[in-house]
C-alpha cells in the first residue's frame, strides 16, 4: 500500500490545482441566491411526485430536544474506529453520529457538502482539492485541519490496521497541504468517482490527538472515540447499546435537533420487529427480508437504493470453487424463486446484478436455473479429478440460517455436490470479510455501482473476497471510474456484468432494498442512498 504523505506547499494560484473546466465533478455549497434556484417544473411521472403521506408532512418547524431509540441487527463489528470500519450500513449508522462525514449523498445520489465545504476536481480527474469549513473543532477541543485527514489516511493505508478502506485510497499518490483548510489530493490515475470515498470511512475523521493517546483502543470507549460530528458518544456497552448525546459545538447549529440517540443491537429480526411495534424503539431496520413486512405496513418507511446484491462469494484461487464448472454448477442448481418462498419473504428474484432502477441498469442476465446442466458440470469435474464428491463449506450468520438451509436443499439435489453449513454470529462473519478468512463460500454482496467494485473486484484489492484476478475486469473497473459521464460508466459496468456472468465468482441470492421503519412522530428522516445510513442530525421528534 502506498504510504500517504503531506507536502507542505506554499499558497499558490497554480492553474493545475484550481482548474474547474468542463467535465469536472464538484461538491460545493448550494447558492443562497434565489435567482440561482429556478422553480422546478412539475413532473409528468407519477412515480416522481412526492408521496401523499401525512406522516412525512410535519405541521411545524423542527423541534429541539428529545431522545430516540434505534434497534439494529448488530453493533459496529470492529468498534467505532473509522480506520477499521467495514464500510457498510452498520458502520455508517454508528460512526457518522460521532464523526459526521466530509460529504453526504442526497436522495438522487448527488454528493453534497458536509464537514468539507467543497471537493473539486481538475479537468482530467487526476487531482482533487478538499476545502474544510472554517472553525471546525473536535470535541476534545483540538482544531480540525487537513492534517487530521492526512493522519487518518496514513492509518488506513498502514497494512497493520487491516482497513477495508485501503483500496479506496490506494489511488492517492500524494497529498499537498496548501493551508490548514485546503488539501490537494493527487491520484495515480484519472478517477471521476473518487470524491465518493469521502462519504465512507476515509471521510469520517477522528481527532489525531486522541488516536495517538489511545492507540489500538481508539473507538472502544467514549474517552477514546472523538470526532467533530453532530453527537458525542457517552456510553458504549459492546454488543448491547451505544448512547450518543448532542454535540453543543457542532458547526451546523441548531442541528442536531435531538438531544440523544441510543443505538441498540438486537440480532433476532422477530425481536427487533416486536420492539418497534411495542413503541420501545423509534426506528428499526430491515436489511434482510426475514421479517413479516405486513406487520409494519402503514408505518413511515425510508428506503435506500439497492447498491449491492446479497450473494455468496466463491474463492476462485483455491479449492473446488477455483474450477469454473463448480462455480457455474453452484449457480445453476439454485431455484431462487423457491428459496425466496421458503426463506426470504419480502425479497424479489433478480435477472441481472444491476439495479434495474439505477443509472447503470442493463440487460445482462445472470446464470439461469438449470439443474440438469449443473449435474453435468459436477459429473465432469468429478470424472476429471477422480474425487468422489465436491466438498464445499458455506460460512454464514446464524440469523440467516433459514436462507442457508433453503439453498442447501437446492444443492443437495445434485449428486456428488456436498455443501456443509458453518453458522456463526454476524460479528464473526464481518471479521472474516475484513480479513478474507474463509474457504469455499462466504456471505457478502456484489457491489453494483462503479465506486463499490473498486475494492470488491480489483485483482490486487485486499478486500477482493472472490480472489478473482482478471485483467479484463480490472480494466473495466478503471474505465467505469475514470469519468463522471453516466453513459461511459454504464458501458463499462455492462462489461463488468458480462465478465462476472462468465467467471461466476458469486452466487446471487435475491434483490432486496434496505428499509427503515419509524413512527409517525419522527420527522426529517433522510437516508444516504449509497450506504443506507440515516442522517441523524436532520431528524427531530414531536
Amino acid at each position: 500500500m502506498l504510504a500517504l504523505f503531506a507536502l507542505v506547499a506554499a499558497a499558490c494560484g497554480d492553474d493545475d490545482t484550481t482548474d474547474t473546466s468542463e467535465g469536472d465533478t464538484t461538491v460545493e455549497e448550494p447558492s443562497d441566491d434565489p435567482a440561482d434556484d429556478p422553480a422546478e417544473e412539475p413532473s409528468d411521472d407519477p412515480a416522481e411526485e412526492p408521496a401523499d403521506d401525512p406522516a412525512e408532512e410535519p405541521a411545524e418547524e423542527p423541534v429541539l430536544g428529545g431522545s430516540i431509540n434505534y434497534v439494529s441487527q448488530i453493533g459496529p463489528p470492529r468498534g467505532l474506529d473509522p480506520a477499521k470500519a467495514l464500510q457498510g450500513v452498520i458502520d455508517a449508522q454508528y460512526q457518522m453520529l460521532v464523526f459526521g462525514s466530509m460529504v453526504y449523498g442526497n436522495a438522487t445520489g448527488e454528493l453534497i457538502p458536509g464537514l468539507a465545504e467543497s471537493v473539486v476536481s481538475n479537468g482530467d480527474f487526476t487531482q482533487w482539492t478538499i476545502t474544510l469549513r472554517d472553525g471546525l473543532m473536535f470535541t476534545d477541543g483540538t482544531e480540525f485541519t487537513v492534517d487530521a485527514i492526512v493522519a487518518h489516511w496514513d492509518r488506513i493505508a498502514d497494512p497493520a490496521t487491516g482497513a477495508r478502506a485501503a483500496a479506496d485510497i490506494a489511488e492517492v499518490e500524494s497529498t499537498e497541504v496548501v493551508d490548514p483548510l485546503t488539501l490537494v489530493v493527487n491520484l495515480n490515475r484519472p478517477d471521476g468517482t473518487w470524491a465518493e470515498v469521502l462519504r465512507q470511512s476515509p471521510g469520517w475523521i477522528p481527532s489525531p490527538a486522541v488516536v495517538e493517546q489511545c492507540g489500538d483502543a481508539f473507538g472502544t470507549t467514549p474517552e477514546c472515540t472523538v470526532g467533530a460530528g453532530p453527537f458525542v458518544v457517552t456510553e458504549i456497552v459492546a454488543g448491547d447499546h451505544w448512547t450518543y448525546e448532542k454535540n453543543p459545538d457542532y458547526y451546523d447549529a441548531p442541528k442536531p435537533y435531538l438531544d440523544e440517540v441510543v443505538m441498540r443491537s438486537v440480532v433476532d429480526p422477530r425481536t427487533r420487529t416486536d420492539t418497534f411495534l411495542s413503541g420501545a424503539a423509534d426506528f428499526f431496520n430491515v436489511l434482510t427480508p426475514h421479517v413479516v413486512l405486513a406487520e409494519v405496513e402503514g408505518f413511515p418507511v425510508a428506503t435506500s437504493w439497492n447498491q449491492g446484491i446479497p450473494s455468496l462469494a466463491l474463492r476462485t484461487d483455491e479449492g473446488p470453487t477455483s474450477d469454473i464448472r463448480v462455480r457455474r454448477a453452484l449457480n445453476m442448481a439454485i431455484d431462487r424463486e423457491a428459496v425466496i418462498v421458503r426463506a426470504s419473504p419480502g425479497a424479489s428474484d433478480l435477472e441481472g446484478i444491476m439495479d434495474p432502477a439505477g443509472p447503470w441498469a442493463n440487460d445482462v442476465t445472470w446464470i439461469a436455473y438449470d439443474p440438469d446442466q449443473a449435474q453435468t458440470l459436477i459429473d465432469e469435474y468429478l470424472a476429471d479429478t477422480g474425487e468422489s464428491s465436491v466438498d464445499i463449506e458455506l460460512i454464514g450468520a446464524t440469523g440467516n440460517s433459514a436462507l442457508w438451509q433453503a439453498m442447501k436443499q437446492e444443492w443437495d439435489k445434485i449428486d456428488g455436490l456436498n455443501v456443509t453449513l458453518a453458522l456463526e454470529e454476524s460479528a464473526q462473519t464481518s471479521a472474516r470479510i475484513a480479513t478474507r478468512d474463509y474457504t469455499g463460500m462466504l456471505n457478502t454482496s456484489i457491489p453494483n455501482v462503479p465506486r463499490g467494485i473498486v475494492a470488491a473486484l480489483t485483482s490486487d484489492s485486499p478486500q477482493n473476497l472472490t480472489f478473482i484476478n482478471d485483467a479484463r475486469l480490472d480494466q473495466a473497473i478503471i474505465d467505469a471510474n475514470a469519468t463522471d459521464d453516466p453513459a461511459v460508466q454504464a458501458e463499462a459496468m455492462r462489461r463488468v456484468a458480462e465478465i462476472l456472468v462468465e467467471e461466476a465468482p458469486y452466487v446471487p441470492q435475491y434483490f432486496n432494498p434496505f428499509r427503515f421503519f419509524y413512527h409517525e412522530n419522527i420527522h426529517g428522516v433522510e437516508v444516504m442512498p449509497e450506504s443506507g445510513a440515516i442522517i441523524f442530525e436532520n431528524v427531530w421528534k414531536d
